[in-house]
């Protein structure tokens, strides 16, 4: 929706009965902007909106233009304080609560396999134990502090060699591997008996995982989606999915089909925009 409040977001929240917004560095200059727009978004809505953004610090912030820049999940866990982790999560849970924005998209849970091209200084640390630990840490303190959070990249993206904005990633790994490295950091939040670890949102991704199903990507699948995350983890929160429009994807299957596809699958909501 450009550079300002434009007539068509205000069509899409006041007569289409959008029920959520995501923001990017393009659309935050400055606070009181960014709190204005925010504001207005939530006044002419039919309902209240889920404002969400992509802050996860380091190589993805967006609203570094308002605040500067802060360190991400791997120089974070490279300090090896724990503390840091937490600190980290209710630093950006302040700032992102006093924009309005009620929504974290993060953390990433993805276990680094390989070095992807999608998780440059994304990952807490590098196996499942030290996901479980420090982005829970993190977690713990962004939901604590009443933002909602959002898990990402499910069924796991940190085992793929190619760049989902550019086609589709497969992963060729048994399901006990997939079980005990890519999946896990997902089952145990969703199973937590921390209220604070269970996550608000989980986000679907676009990676094609052959030994559980062999023809849609995780975003897509049923599989993934209501077998595995709803039936078998127990998942009963907010699904999305990620950008519809990258290439993993869109060589295959329109915005609109994909749309329904997502939809069918389990998916309550679906995201257009880039990661």
């Amino acid at each position: 929706w450009g550079y300002s409040y434009s007539d068509d977001l205000q069509f899409m929240i006041h007569d289409q009965y959008v029920g959520g917004v995501i923001m990017y560095g393009a659309q935050m200059h400055t606070f009181e902007q960014t709190k204005d727009d925010i504001a207005r978004m939530q006044k002419e809505a039919r309902m209240p909106l889920l404002i969400s953004s992509d802050e996860e610090g380091g190589f993805v912030q967006r609203i570094m233009n308002i605040y500067g820049d802060r360190p991400g999940a791997l120089q974070t866990y490279e300090t090896g304080k724990i503390e840091n982790a937490a600190k980290l999560g209710h630093s950006i849970a302040h700032d992102l609560r006093a924009l309005g924005i009620n929504t974290d998209l993060a953390p990433d849970v993805d276990v680094p396999v390989v070095t992807g091209p999608d998780l440059y200084l994304r990952t807490w640390g590098y196996t499942p134990q030290s996901v479980i630990t420090w982005g829970g840490t993190y977690l713990r303190a962004v939901q604590g502090d009443g933002e909602i959070a959002c898990l990402k990249h499910f069924p796991g993206l940190g085992a793929a060699s190619t760049n989902a904005h550019q086609d589709l990633p497969v992963v060729d790994r048994s399901q006990d591997e997939l079980y005990s490295t890519e999946l896990a950091p997902f089952k145990y939040f969703v199973q937590s008996h921390n209220k604070l670890e269970n996550p608000g949102m989980i986000m679907t991704t676009d990676v094609l995982m052959p030994a559980i199903d062999p023809s849609m990507p995780g975003e897509l699948s049923h599989t993934f989606v209501t077998d595995i995350l709803r039936h078998k983890f127990g998942y009963n929160g907010v699904v999305i999915t990620d950008a519809l429009y990258m290439l993993g994807i869109a060589k295959k299957w329109s915005i609109p089909q994909a749309v329904v596809l997502a939809i069918e699958v389990g998916v309550e909501d679906v995201r257009e925009a880039q990661d």
